[in-house]
């Protein structure tokens, strides 16, 4: 099931709602954190892996960041969309559910960013902690290199030719053992 909550309806003078994207009991949660929005993939209410964000100040942040966010129906699916800005760069993100199973979910989230500056570094970071990773996949998609530290992974787009630039993943959730 799916929870829609649009994070652009609000007053001028309050935050922004979360953003849920739920499938079964795997959910993409986008909350909001100073001036974006964060988001984890979680199995229940535990984040199994979490964005890394930058700062208003950072020219490139560790993750695109986004300002808006809202669920919408395409099709029989919903999808999270949302877009954001930083400097004279745009971002855009897809986030969809692909395949889904009591024991496993697999989600895909496609990335672009338009740059009027060169050179470009936009990307997705996450914390991956030690702990999680039997429980958490990331199949980058031709479009994109995937780096690994010893607590995170960060996306990022193979091409290094602008203006526009587009990188693209999988994530495949499994429940954890005893859930």
């Amino acid at each position: 099931m799916t929870h829609p909550a649009d994070a652009t309806a609000r007053p001028n003078d309050a935050l922004p709602q979360d953003v849920l994207l739920g499938i079964g009991n795997f959910t993409v949660h986008f909350h909001w954190q100073k001036d974006r929005f964060c988001h984890d993939v979680a199995f229940g209410d535990q984040p199994l892996l979490q964005s890394v964000e930058g700062t208003g100040e950072d020219v490139w942040p560790d993750s695109a960041p986004l300002q808006q966010v809202s669920v919408e129906s395409i099709g029989e699916r919903c999808v999270a969309l949302g877009v954001g800005a930083s400097g004279t760069s745009h971002f855009s993100v897809s986030v969809e559910p692909e395949s889904c199973t009591d024991d496993a979910c697999t989600i895909r989230f496609e990335w672009a960013c338009r740059s009027k500056e060169a050179p470009a570094d936009p990307r997705s970071t996450y914390q991956w902690p030690a702990e999680h990773r039997s429980l958490i996949d990331i199949a980058a998609e031709p479009s994109t290199r995937q780096d690994t530290d010893g607590t995170s992974v960060c996306l990022r787009p193979t091409s290094e030719s602008g203006p526009t630039y587009v990188w693209a993943y999988r994530v495949t959730v499994r429940r954890p053992v005893g859930e």
